[in-house]
């Protein structure tokens, strides 16, 4: 297998190992149940159940230096793998027919199809979700350095139903701020404003680290908004800041008010129209 999906760029001779929990040793079995639990007529042929009868056979991957052997019926959810393998199934019946008979990769040991840009470690948590997440009462350890990894190969090969399952579990695992980072990632538009909102109207303003992560144009909009809140302060006629009573203490506070929700949205719309620029 070549193209975007193809693998490593590390050396050719060294050998790979075999992954400890998804390298299967399967194969299919035929049953027909006779007896009490026996549904035709002895004379009548036999039905293909309509969702356990699987066509399926197994697929040999390698990334890093690890081999997987995992069911093709998992990986076809994905559409990139599934357009992936129809080409190569096309591509090796035009060999046959010219008499051509290269081995098909991921049959075997010795010719895995082999994947980069991605590690084994995430690859992994992937299978782990594929496998167990709709299959098994108790979802796969939920935990983000699990669930990441996972949404990002489910977006990037688009296994859709997984990617749908994971997105709300990963969204309540991150902060405000990996929620402006990820949305570009996995294009996420209504994690953005939300999110936006509350840097805006935090306490804390953003932190170096937090301003890194956003990125400039992200992190100027922030400030740039929340210094909106210096426009709506509560103060008196002699305009010096107007202060509250504690009902508890009897001690007096400044009051600065946030700017109210519509505006903060419209004005982050109005900054992504007009090209990240302020008007």
């Amino acid at each position: 297998m070549s193209g975007p999906l193809k693998a490593n760029s590390g050396p050719d001779d060294y050998l790979p190992v075999f992954h400890s929990k998804f390298f299967f040793e399967d194969s299919m079995v035929m049953i027909q149940m006779s007896g009490p639990l026996k549904a035709n007529s002895d004379n009548s042929l036999p039905v293909f159940h309509s969702k356990f009868f699987f066509e399926d056979s197994m697929v040999m991957i390698q990334i890093e230096n690890v081999l997987f052997k995992v069911h093709k019926s998992k990986l076809v959810k994905s559409e990139v793998f599934s357009d992936m393998f129809a080409i190569a199934d096309d591509s090796h019946n035009a060999d046959n027919s010219n008499n051509d008979n290269k081995p098909i990769e991921g049959l075997s040991a010795d010719n895995p199809i082999k994947l980069e840009g991605v590690s084994a470690q995430d690859f992994e948590a992937l299978l782990t979700f594929l496998y167990e997440s709709h299959c098994t009462p108790t979802h796969p350890a939920l935990d983000i350095s699990h669930t990441l990894p996972a949404l990002r190969l489910a977006h990037m090969w688009n296994f859709s139903d997984l990617r749908a399952f994971l997105l709300p579990r990963v969204e309540g695992k991150l902060s405000d701020v990996d929620k402006i980072y990820y949305a570009r990632e996995f294009d996420v538009e209504r994690w953005i404003i939300p999110a936006y909102i509350k840097l805006c109207q935090r306490n804390e303003p953003l932190s170096s680290k937090e301003a890194e992560r956003i990125g400039l144009q992200n992190s100027l909009l922030i400030f740039h908004i929340r210094e909106e809140r210096f426009r709506y302060p509560t103060t008196c006629s002699c305009r010096s800041p107007a202060r509250k009573m504690c009902n508890n203490c009897r001690g007096s506070t400044t009051s600065t008010a946030d700017p109210p929700e519509e505006v903060v949205i419209e004005k982050i719309k109005n900054w992504k129209k007009n090209g990240h620029i302020f008007k």
